[in-house]
């Protein structure tokens, strides 16, 4: 339920910045594609989707390794003592433009 009530609060942010931009002007945002029990969420390629049924166009998604990253490169989600997972080592811009 969480992940859905963010991606419901993310939508109606897209929304508000769609209602205040001029047309053909750029709204970019940074993510990081998290994992959640074990299975990695595709945020970029969500935030393209929903631009697009708002009225956006995404441009491009830039993938990059995280600059100066101070997080460990693993960790334990779970809490289960040896179950380590990746950390993101990588962010996405996702450029899209209004229509």
């Amino acid at each position: 339920m969480d992940v859905l009530s963010f991606y419901l609060g993310l939508n109606d942010c897209m929304r508000q910045a769609h209602n205040v931009l001029k047309p053909k002007k750029y709204f970019c945002l940074v993510i990081g594609n998290r994992l959640v029990k074990q299975t990695r969420i595709p945020t970029d390629f969500i935030i393209a989707e929903l631009g697009e049924k708002i009225g956006f166009t995404c441009e491009n998604i830039i993938v990059r390794n995280i600059p100066d990253k101070r997080m460990p490169i693993r960790n334990s989600p779970t809490n289960v003592v040896g179950a380590l997972e990746e950390t993101m080592s990588k962010e996405s811009i996702v450029i899209l433009r209004k229509n």
